[in-house]
């Protein structure tokens, strides 16, 4: 396969090369038919009159540039992985490559399937392993911050001893440590856009500073404090909540606690109708890793790796518009996407039926989206088909 797609990136860039001299050569055969026709007397008086010779002066305009084929290779698994992690997630190239060795390391130790399952625990337990989120921690099998040979620590340092023995450096954990952190922090907030009024840029930089500082007035933070916030809002703001995803799909390979619907709770359905006492919160950071989770999973559960499928999977969400929500469905419905619409319609009258006004408007705005196989919960795509998405 490497071989292959190494042959096909060469052609591919072979022939760009050869556009502006098939243009040229077309010209020239233009012109030697024109030039046969050309009348030479005894005198040796060339007559070309009443002969197309437009081919001139468009030989004359066409510019061959030298161009070399450079010494590149197709894009390789770890570049595509690294560049997945910052599109989707707004990670940095040194935290995605840090995360990206994580996983490798664990893969090297244990082996795919067990890696897979590793990896997510420790991303969720950054931001869902501290003590006050005790119900996800049992739910989803997170690490939790119950010491370290019997000693009481912050969940910080309880995943810093747990990853040296992966091989990352100190640095490396402090770096993806508060990456996930903030990742998860800043993901639901909205990044300045160019056309925002005053007003709507004081209120998202307000929001930010809530996030980083505590401070709820943005103008009250020293400047390096306002850069560094301007920095988070502008890297994670709107992206796939990371950790919210890892928690779902953690929750997923950890068997249910005697509870209904446990996983769906973790995810998707906890998110618009709420759960463990927390009300609806479905944002369009949620729509995403909620879906994600359910579809990453299933493309994992058997023994694929991370890697290969995330690439794979956000490759065809870009391509195909209503990808995301269709695969979701098909999914919850066990792979049957009839099965899986019937599920979601009677879970959705069911809480119509019984439940709170916030409950149903929220779940409204969930189904609406995934009928309408949107990529993102409060953007409409063109109208598509299921067709479009199989």
């Amino acid at each position: 396969n490497d071989k292959i797609e190494k042959l096909e990136f060469f052609v591919s860039q072979v022939s760009q090369y050869f556009n502006d001299s098939l243009e040229v050569l077309s010209l020239a055969i233009k012109g030697a038919m024109q030039l046969s026709k050309i009348i030479v007397d005894s005198d040796g008086n060339y007559y070309a009159d009443g002969l197309d010779m437009s081919w001139v002066q468009k030989m004359k305009d066409v510019k061959i540039e030298n161009q070399k084929i450079e010494p590149s290779i197709p894009i390789s698994k770890k570049q595509k992985s690294i560049q997945t992690l910052q599109q989707q997630y707004g990670f940095s190239q040194t935290e995605s490559e840090i995360l990206l060795k994580l996983y490798v390391s664990m893969e090297k130790k244990y082996g795919t399937k067990k890696a897979n399952v590793e990896f997510f625990k420790i991303v969720a337990s950054y931001s869902y392993g501290d003590k006050s989120y005790g119900a996800w921690q049992i739910v989803a099998g997170l690490y939790s911050p119950n010491g370290v040979n019997g000693i009481i620590v912050g969940i910080n340092d309880k995943l810093k001893y747990i990853l040296k023995k992966y091989g990352l450096e100190d640095y490396e954990i402090d770096t993806i440590q508060k990456a996930i952190q903030n990742q998860h922090n800043f993901t639901r907030l909205e990044k300045i856009e160019e056309g925002d009024t005053n007003d709507e840029i004081k209120g998202k930089l307000n929001l930010a500073s809530e996030k980083a500082y505590g401070q709820g007035n943005y103008n009250k933070l020293d400047e390096k404090q306002k850069a560094r916030v301007r920095e988070l809002l502008s890297q994670f703001g709107g992206t796939i909540d990371y950790s919210h995803m890892a928690t779902t799909i953690s929750a997923h390979y950890t068997d249910n606690h005697g509870i209904e619907n446990e996983d769906d709770l973790a995810g998707w359905q906890g998110d618009v109708v709420g759960a463990m006492g927390i009300s609806p919160s479905l944002g369009n950071d949620d729509y995403h890793s909620d879906l994600d989770a359910v579809n990453i999973y299933h493309e994992i559960k058997n023994g694929d790796s991370v890697v290969d499928v995330t690439n794979s999977y956000y490759d065809n969400v870009e391509k195909t518009s209503g990808y995301r929500a269709y695969e979701f469905v098909q999914n919850i419905g066990e792979g049957d996407y009839t099965k899986g619409m019937k599920k979601l319609e009677e879970t959705y009258k069911l809480y119509i039926s019984s439940h709170s006004s916030e409950q149903s408007i929220t779940f409204e705005k969930f189904m609406n989206a995934i009928q309408h196989f949107q990529k993102d919960l409060d953007k409409p795509n063109p109208s598509i088909g299921e067709q479009n998405v199989k």
